[in-house]
């Protein structure tokens, strides 16, 4: 089995909720992401000396799409403060890593 290490991940992901009122809240978040090093370990030689060929560009590839991930991780903040505001049955239901599979109930009693 091939394996890919990547090392050196910073990741910070601070989550608040904040109320006016002490009833209707809203989420915001600050994403910082970044990765110093991507290493790929490949069983066949042939593929191992491409892919340290291309470390440069692998690397490059990767750290110009962490602003994207970070972007979608504000959409998602996005999506659901607006979940919030429209107070319907679903408002507090959303879905773990965009997958219908894992709905997180964020149900609250009372305001954060």
């Amino acid at each position: 089995m091939d394996q890919v290490n990547i090392t050196g991940v910073s990741m910070s992901v601070d989550f608040g909720a904040i109320s006016s009122d002490q009833v209707h809240w809203e989420m915001k978040e600050a994403a910082i992401l970044d990765v110093t090093d991507v290493q790929f370990k490949m069983k066949c030689g042939v593929l191992n000396y491409l892919v340290k060929m291309m470390h440069g560009k692998i690397l490059s590839m990767v750290k110009e799409n962490l602003p994207q991930f970070q972007s979608t991780l504000g959409q998602m903040v996005k999506e659901l403060n607006e979940k919030l505001k429209s107070h319907d049955p679903n408002a507090f239901m959303i879905n773990v890593l965009n997958d219908a599979k894992y709905p997180l109930n964020m149900t609250m009693t009372e305001a954060p």
